[in-house]
C-alpha cells in the first residue's frame, strides 16, 4: 500500500488499525483467503472499501499503490 495518506484505517481480516505516513504494508500474512479493507479519516472512517485476496503458498508480495483520484 504505497503512497497511502496518513491516518488511513487499514484492516486485514478481523484486525484494523490506523496507519501513519510511513506505512508500507502488512507482513507475515498466511496463505489463504483474506479480507483487506481501508477507510479514510476525512470520511470519519464510515465508508470502507474492501476486497478479498487469495495468497498462495508461493506468493510473497502483493503491491497496491494509493491513487488519490480514485
Amino acid at each position: 500500500m504505497l503512497d497511502s495518506p496518513a491516518e488511513v484505517q487499514v484492516g486485514v481480516d478481523n484486525l484494523s488499525f490506523v496507519v501513519g505516513s510511513k506505512f508500507r504494508g502488512v507482513k507475515m500474512v498466511p496463505h489463504g483467503v483474506h479480507l483487506l479493507s481501508y477507510a479514510l479519516k476525512e470520511e470519519q472512517y464510515h465508508f470502507k472499501q474492501s476486497e478479498f485476496l487469495w495468497f498462495s503458498p508461493q506468493e510473497r508480495v502483493i503491491v497496491r499503490q494509493w491513487d488519490p483520484v480514485k
